[in-house]
This record gives C-alpha cells, sequence and structure tokens, in this order.
C-alpha cells in the first residue's frame, strides 16, 4: 500500500540487517568491528580464536580509537581449530576431537571471597574453553569503550552472560542474537544449553535503551523483556524499537480447543469478533508461552506485562507500555494487550512464524491525558501479505487517509470532532500558520467600531462568528490560510490556528463557520459543525 501525498506515513518495514546497518555506520567512522569469521582482507579465517584474540590485542593497543567509538559490532562465523598444546600429556592422550572434556573446579561462596567453601565439579567441552576466553577478550574492549551506545552482537561467538558487567546502562541500542548454545551438556549426550533466565535478567538494567533486537530465542524472555521496557528512562521516556523473535515458530491445536488462527501468510484482514464474543486468555500464568490447551509456543502474554510492571515497580497509573513500535516472530498474537498495555504502539510488524488469534485495532479513549501525545497518531498492523492502518478511534484508513467504507466521525462525540480539529491525528495541515488571530480581532473591532461583548451572566465569551480567509488548493477544496475573528476567546484562538479545513453550516455562505458554545458553563465544549479532510 502507499500513501499518498503523505497523508498517511510509510511504515518501517526494512528488516534488520546487520551487515546492512555496519556498511552505513562505517562511512561515518564512528562503529568498532570485530568479524570473527574474517580477516581485514576479507578472506575466511580457520581459527577465529586466533582472529578474535588479535583483534582485541590491536583495538586495546589503540585506546583512543576505543574512546572515540560510539558503536560495536560483533559479527561473523565461529571456525574452531582446538589447540592441545595447553593440555597436560595425560589429557592429550585422551582427546580424539573437539568434544573431549576437561574437568574444572568451582569455588562458591556467592561473595567472591576466598575462604574455603564447597567444591564442585563440573565436564566442559573445549569449545566452551574458548569461547569463554574469546567473550573475556571482547569485554575488555568494551569496557574501555568509554561512550559506547549501540551494541549489535550477531556471532556464531555465543553472547554469554559475563558481558554484562563492561556494558554500560547508558546503552542506547541492543541487537543481540542469543540462538547460539553457551554450552553443552556432556551427561546429556552433548544437548546444547542456551543462555538461561538468570543469565539474562541484566538486562533489565539497561533503562536507557531506544531500541532493542532479540533474534532467536529458545524459550521466552518475556518476563525480563517486559520489565525492561517498563523501567525505560531514555531521553524520550520511551523505548522506540523492540524486535522480538523467536526460534522456532507455535505448535498449535487444531481441534476444537482452538479458535480459528491464521498463519501470519494467509492474513488479509483483521479477525471480527462476533456479537458479545470476546478474547479469551491463552497463555500459562504469565510464563509468555501458550496453555498447552492450545499448543506449545510463545504467547504475548498480557498477565507477563502486567506482571513486570510489579517487578518495576510501576504505578498503575501508567496504564500504558513506554514503547512505540513492536516487531514479532514466532509468536501468538491476540488483542488482549492492545486492549490497555499496548494501545499506544504505533507499528506492530508480524512476521511470518506468527499466528494471528484476534488482534482487533486499538481504540483510545477521548482526551485522556494518560496517553502520549504519539498516540494518537496512526496505527500500522502489518503482516507478510497485507497491511492496515487505522486512527485512534479503531477506524481502517485508505490510502488517502479517509475512512474506509464511507465511516461517519461521530457528530454526536464533540471530543472525537475536537481532536479531528485541532490536528491530534497529524492529518489536517494550516497551508500558512494562523499568526495574526489576534491582530485580526483588534483592527476588526477598530473597523467597525466595536469591542468585543462578554456574557457577564456566565462569565464566559460569547464565541460568534470566525471569518477565515479561504483559497483553493489542488484537490479544488478550500483551506485556511489566515482567520479574522469577531468575537472569539483565547481557546478557541488556539483551536482556529490548528484546524485545517472547516466548512461552514448548512445554512450559512460558504466563507463562514458558525461555532456554538453549546455548554453554558464549560467553555472547552466547543462543537465544530463540519470537518472535511483537505
Amino acid at each position: 500500500m502507499m500513501f499518498k501525498k503523505n497523508l498517511l506515513p510509510e511504515p518501517e518495514l526494512r528488516d534488520f540487517d546487520p551487515y546492512g546497518e555496519l556498511e552505513c555506520d562505517s562511512r561515518i567512522g564512528s562503529c568498532i568491528c570485530i568479524n570473527t569469521g574474517k580477516n581485514e582482507l576479507g578472506m575466511t579465517v580457520k581459527d577465529s580464536a586466533k582472529e578474535t584474540e588479535r583483534n582485541v590485542i590491536y583495538l586495546l593497543e589503540h585506546p583512543q580509537m576505543l574512546t572515540n567509538a560510539t558503536k560495536l559490532y560483533v559479527i561473523g562465523d565461529w571456525n574452531t581449530q582446538i589447540e592441545l598444546s595447553h593440555i597436560s600429556e595425560e589429557m592429550q592422550n585422551e582427546v580424539s576431537d573437539p568434544w573431549t572434556v576437561v574437568s574444572k573446579e568451582y569455588n562458591h561462596d556467592g561473595k567472591g571471597s576466598t575462604a574455603l567453601t564447597l567444591q564442585e565439579t563440573r565436564t566442559e567441552a573445549l569449545e566452551e574453553l574458548e569461547w569463554t576466553k574469546a567473550v573475556q577478550s571482547i569485554a575488555k574492549v568494551i569496557e574501555k569503550m568509554e561512550n559506547l551506545l549501540e551494541l549489535t552482537w550477531c556471532s556464531d561467538l555465543p553472547f554469554l552472560g559475563l558481558l554484562w558487567s563492561a556494558i554500560s546502562p547508558n546503552l542506547e541500542k541492543l541487537r543481540t542474537n542469543i540462538g547460539v548454545p553457551v554450552r553443552f551438556d556432556l551427561e546429556d549426550f552433548g544437548r546444547p544449553v542456551y543462555i538461561q533466565q538468570e543469565e539474562m535478567e541484566p538486562l533489565t538494567n539497561l533503562t536507557k535503551l531506544k531500541e532493542l533486537r532479540i533474534f532467536q530465542m529458545m524459550e521466552s524472555f518475556q518476563s525480563i523483556i517486559w520489565e525492561t521496557v517498563w523501567k525505560n528512562q531514555s531521553e524520550d521516556k520511551m523505548m522506540e524499537i523492540l524486535d522480538l523473535r523467536m526460534c522456532l515458530e507455535p505448535i498449535v491445536r487444531s481441534d476444537s480447543c482452538r479458535t480459528d488462527w491464521i498463519k501470519a501468510e494467509k492474513v488479509e484482514g483483521v479477525m471480527k469478533l462476533g456479537e458479545g464474543e470476546v478474547l479469551q486468555y491463552r497463555g500459562l500464568d504469565g510464563k509468555g508461552v501458550l496453555h498447552h490447551a492450545y499448543g506449545h509456543g510463545e504467547y504475548l502474554d498480557i498477565l507477563a506485562i502486567r506482571k513486570a510492571r510489579l517487578t518495576a515497580g510501576v504505578e498503575e497509573t501508567t496504564p500504558y507500555l513506554p514503547l512505540m513500535k513492536l516487531a514479532l516472530d514466532g509468536f501468538v498474537v491476540d488483542g488482549l494487550p492492545f486492549e490497555k498495555e499496548l494501545a499506544p504502539v504505533s507499528l506492530l510488524n508480524c512476521r511470518n512464524k506468527c499466528y494471528d488469534a484476534g488482534i482487533t485495532p486499538r481504540k483510545l479513549p477521548h482526551n485522556d491525558p494518560q496517553w502520549p501525545e504519539f498516540a494518537w497518531g496512526y496505527f500500522i498492523l502489518v503482516w507478510p501479505n497485507w497491511m492496515g492502518v487505522y486512527d485512534s478511534h479503531g477506524f481502517e484508513l485508505d490510502e488517502n487517509g479517509k475512512r474506509k467504507n464511507g465511516e461517519p466521525y461521530e457528530e454526536e462525540d464533540p471530543d472525537a470532532i475536537l481532536d479531528l480539529a485541532t490536528g491530534r491525528l497529524r492529518q489536517f495541515y494550516v497551508s500558512e500558520p494562523v499568526k495574526l488571530a489576534k491582530a485580526n480581532l483588534a483592527l476588526a473591532g477598530e473597523g467597525r467600531g466595536e469591542s468585543p461583548s462578554e456574557d457577564e451572566s456566565d462569565g464566559g465569551v460569547a464565541i460568534q462568528k470566525v471569518k477565515p480567509l479561504l483559497k483553493e488548493n489542488s484537490n479544488g477544496g478550500t483551506t485556511v490560510s489566515e482567520v479574522a475573528v469577531s468575537t472569539v476567546d483565547e481557546d478557541w484562538t488556539k483551536v482556529s490556528s490548528d484546524c485545517s479545513v472547516l466548512d461552514g453550516p448548512e445554512e450559512s455562505s460558504q466563507d463562514e463557520v458558525t461555532v456554538v458554545d453549546e455548554a453554558e458553563n464549560n467553555l472547552n465544549e466547543i462543537v465544530v459543525d463540519r470537518v472535511r479532510h483537505v
């Protein structure tokens, strides 16, 4: 869908490409790249551990380079070539392949002291030792990057929990692939083990994030992720982009226990709820997963979001998540989170591995000061083969920014009309800002020898007539360029300056708009008889 005349914004549908981002940032010169799979000539290396160590040594020898850089990319394959020189002779006799294990002793007292404590022995694969050494080296680089704002970790070298202590809490963008095993369970036939919940908990300390992208998740981290969003204290007090991708798509039941969910590529519109039908919670106690009655997989969990708010210590007076754009892959998505907590989201992008379980357009309450300003704009819902754009009242818009199927604006709802008149949906623009409203008022009064009349009985100002100076636009319509007001108060002057197109009532001449103050004791309830798009 292409939007005409910029009445509707083009959504940001470009998929994240770390190599494309790196190419753009390299031109600016403010980034550092550690490629674990290739050397500076672009040739594939056989030993990623040696190449990483060489890169780290070079960077640490040039501290000014680290200080000036604001972005770090860790990308590339990981090619293992285990060397046995560091292993004792008796161990070498047993080594036959990279899966051979070594035993290490760990002292655990929880406080880092050197006091005598219980010991345990855990068996590690040699690859784990190699990964840990490489990640520790890169952590030293991160610690030296005092101005680091963006970290992109999309390498086959696993993102380990030890990195959190090196990452500054002022980080603004984090993109990481956690679909790489961090260790192997050699007591369970070498089963790969991925990063665990407790290893991801320090993510909640990054309160300045404007962008968070987590790829290839093998299990749900929603409790940690939503807590991170609730705690957001970035410059704009909100997270701009949250991109969550599961490694596997959900497995859903096809029997009568499940509603008619639609696979992402088959979505061609919004599911309509029947009369009296309400959405049901399909999760499992706020754990971010489907209840087994519906299947197995990730579920956009409203209870997980609400539990995270309690954990974050956010009061219930804040009804919404500070989040602008949400991208998902591998989720079952319904409309429950968008009734309140995710209602202000301006863009929801559901990728190929998602299921539509009943997403409904959000409907924001009129003139509620709790909602952020951006929430009153458009809501863009994107599926692989379909896209819909809705206004803040839940009506779908066409490519010209008008409501589809001739849906009328609620004339019986003065708040809704006033919202449109004041430009809250960013659809109406004054061709020339009305800067001379007060001057016009004074000149009009002097020219007629009149003074503004006041209704002393209720202490208000009697709004009589607004005379806009109209001019034709390219569509044959009219736009307001300047406004002369015979009698007007400051509130109406502000509203007039925000309006774009005003047509008078049918009984009035074309160049006049009659405005009636219907509320005897409340000057703020102003009803505009008709509002028309440019």
